[in-house]
């Protein structure tokens, strides 16, 4: 739980790197945020380095998040959800599962699909930590965070995680 403003949480490659989508491993990540908006386009959460394979919530200045995904070397069309959904003092919920033995990617904000489904081939392993309120560890989004998970979803169905961030979405409310 950070009850100030914080930048640059991550979980180390170490810790993250014990799932590989591309061994057909899934996991969810999820958390809590209170985020500021920033002034240009910022990552969120993600794996996705400046160039290569992984995948990345950014954040736009307008308060539009989408997720972006590079598998292979090929980047993957995104969804984006409206201008205005984040600002600052209000928390919302963040979970994206990567569904490796389906070769699937879902993400959430809150209950609502940000990205429900999109299919990807090729490498989406980058083996580097998961950075959470950043692109790198000198560019950081502001913001205060809180219920982090990163969870081990092998031989989990869809529905078994939809239900998980649900439970998750409810538990973080009290």
């Amino acid at each position: 739980v950070s009850t100030t403003t914080a930048q640059f949480v991550s979980i180390p490659a170490a810790v993250f790197n014990k799932l590989n989508a591309d061994s057909g491993d899934s996991y969810l990540l999820r958390f809590t945020a209170d985020l500021t908006p920033p002034a240009a386009v910022c990552g969120v959460a993600g794996t996705l380095a400046s160039a290569g394979n992984g995948w990345k919530i950014f954040l736009w200045a307008s308060g539009k998040l989408a997720l972006v995904v590079s598998a292979g070397g090929v980047s993957l069309p995104y969804d984006t959800t409206i201008d205005g959904l984040v600002a600052p003092g209000v928390e919302h919920h963040y979970s994206v599962f990567v569904d490796g033995a389906n070769k699937k990617i879902y993400a959430w904000i809150d209950s609502t699909p940000l990205t429900f489904g999109q299919s990807f081939a090729g490498v989406i392993h980058t083996g580097l930590k998961c950075r959470i309120g950043g692109d790198t560890d000198t560019r950081g989004l502001t913001g205060k965070w809180r219920a982090l998970r990163y969870v081990n979803c092998n031989g989990m169905s869809l529905g078994d995680v939809m239900d998980l961030v649900e439970y998750l979405n409810l538990s973080a409310e009290v």
